[in-house]
């Protein structure tokens, strides 16, 4: 199930991580553009060591995503238009958080 929530951010580091990840999702459709791809491994041989350098403080798991993302979006569009979002968002799945329960 997935669910879409608005927050609005106060911590710095968060909000950094927000606009690392948008940097890191603008790279990758502009590399999916250019190579005319949605193919999940093309971009990623294209963009990970790239992005890893650029954004070393950004989880790889949150760097797959961005390419996940990414993928999606392209397919939907069949690149006729470079899908830019209109906000800012960072997409969070199972291999981001954990909880421990006691």
């Amino acid at each position: 199930m997935q669910r879409t929530v608005k927050i609005r951010i106060e911590n710095e580091d968060l909000r950094e991580t927000a606009e690392q990840y948008f940097k890191a999702y603008c790279f990758c459709i502009d590399k999916g553009m250019e190579l005319h791809t949605s193919n999940k491994k093309k971009i990623h041989n294209a963009t990970y060591y790239p992005l890893r350098n650029m954004y070393p403080n950004i989880p790889p798991a949150l760097l797959q995503t961005v390419r996940n993302v990414v993928c999606e979006n392209l397919k939907f569009v069949k690149f006729k238009v470079k899908p830019i979002p209109r906000n800012k968002f960072v997409c969070y799945d199972n291999r981001h958080s954990h909880s421990k329960m006691e």
